[in-house]
């Protein structure tokens, strides 16, 4: 059975190429549609909404009436810019993952059957960018405006989970089982008050995190 996609997007020329691209693939249907048209609300169901977003300021807001829409759809949102505000924005609202526009086709496409099959999704690329810009590969000690005080553990993986590592990543580089990886990654997703990494990435990438060194 194929998975069902839908492509938003105000920039059509965009929006009918991804369609194209993602119809090639045998078990991919996909159709598109504009942002802002009204189609949204009677369009049928979705398995994964591809959100692609330029440089807008009302991103965020835009992601999620989106996903308001779709709440049982998986979100993938694909920059086109490459704007530090925009991906902290898309980040905050949610989605289920977030590429750049360096991702190529054969990546794009592995993404999405990688969030329907329940994984989340950074862009390595993108991860790594916005580690460099704010600084994470320091130590993140206590969540801002809360009592619970990550363990070194969990600022470890934290740390890592920033600078764009899978789960798999993370356990061969911390020696660990991806099971207590796993674990890791709902505790520092409780402590933080976030639904999911890419949220509890965005925490650290914008700075919400007070840092000290250990």
């Amino acid at each position: 059975m194929s998975l069902k996609i839908l492509v938003a997007s105000d920039h059509s020329l965009v929006r009918e190429g991804l369609v194209r691209l993602l119809n090639a693939e045998a078990d991919l249907a996909a159709e598109g549609r504009c942002l802002n048209d009204d189609s949204l609300k009677t369009s049928g169901a979705a398995d994964v909404v591809l959100c692609v977003v330029g440089s807008r300021p009302d991103v965020g807001v835009v992601i999620g009436d989106l996903m308001s829409r779709y709440p049982d759809a998986r979100t993938l949102c694909l920059l086109l810019v490459d704007d530090d505000a925009v991906a902290l924005s898309a980040l905050r609202s949610g989605v289920m993952g977030v590429v750049d526009q360096t991702v190529g086709a054969t990546e794009l496409i592995d993404s999405i059957k990688q969030l329907a099959a329940g994984e989340f999704i950074i862009s390595n690329e993108l991860a790594r960018r916005l580690a460099r810009l704010h600084g994470t590969t320091q130590v993140v000690a206590r969540p801002a405006g809360t009592e619970s005080e990550l363990t070194q553990r969990e600022v470890e993986v934290l740390r890592l989970l920033a600078e764009g590592d899978t789960n798999r990543d993370i356990a061969a580089r911390l020696s660990l089982s991806e099971h207590t990886v796993r674990a890791h990654m709902r505790g520092i997703m409780q402590k933080l008050n976030v639904s999911n990494r890419v949220q509890a990435a965005a925490l650290a990438w914008q700075g919400q995190l007070l840092g000290k060194k250990s």
